[in-house]
């Protein structure tokens, strides 16, 4: 396996509002072959009751224990959208993110990818919607949306402030131009 190095920044906002849980880094070098999540933008994509898919490497078991280096997915009900008040996008019963689980992407996938999570083959066309934030290890998973007005502000910060890490960088379905973009979900 490669290993990239790279520096990377925390959104600005955290310190003060923990809905705000991004941080992008710019990598020393593009990785060969790899294929970019796209990022969605748009802030009617996720809706309430929709099955999103969670992921990430963290608990096996509702009392946060037994995490192993396995990367895990499974599925879980939208119960509340972000708001004018929050980047929160709020999940209930399915999979819930654990510890471990910070700061992986929760993605929009085809009806198909929902029904059969673990089919990696159904998994090619996703669209990154949020990034694991925190929740109750059990049922309820806190998500940091990625369209908001306060993570769109952060995305252009980060590719186009001179003073940021990723200036000129493009980020999929974000910057007009990126390249090597996944394909959205049919």
């Amino acid at each position: 396996m490669a290993t990239s190095t790279g520096e990377c920044r925390q959104a600005k906002d955290y310190g003060t509002n923990p809905s705000a849980d991004w941080a992008l880094c710019a990598l020393n070098g593009e990785p060969s072959g790899m294929i970019h999540e796209t990022v969605n933008s748009n802030n009617n994509a996720v809706k309430k009751d929709m099955k999103i898919l969670l992921s990430g490497f963290g608990c096996i078991s509702p009392t946060g224990g037994n995490s192993d280096p396995v990367y895990r997915v499974g599925t879980s009900s939208v119960a509340f959208a972000p708001s004018a008040e929050t980047n929160d996008l709020e999940t209930r019963g399915g999979a819930a993110v654990c510890f471990g689980d910070s700061g992986g992407p929760a993605f929009v996938v085809s009806p198909e990818a929902i029904s059969n999570p673990g089919n990696e083959h159904v998994l090619t066309n996703r669209l990154l919607v949020s990034v694991n934030s925190r929740g109750t290890l059990i049922d309820v998973s806190v998500l940091a949306s990625t369209s908001t007005p306060m993570a769109q502000a952060f995305f252009k910060w980060w590719t186009t402030d001179a003073a940021s890490p990723g200036s000129g960088l493009k980020i999929c379905g974000f910057s007009i131009g990126a390249l090597s973009c996944r394909e959205l979900p049919q």
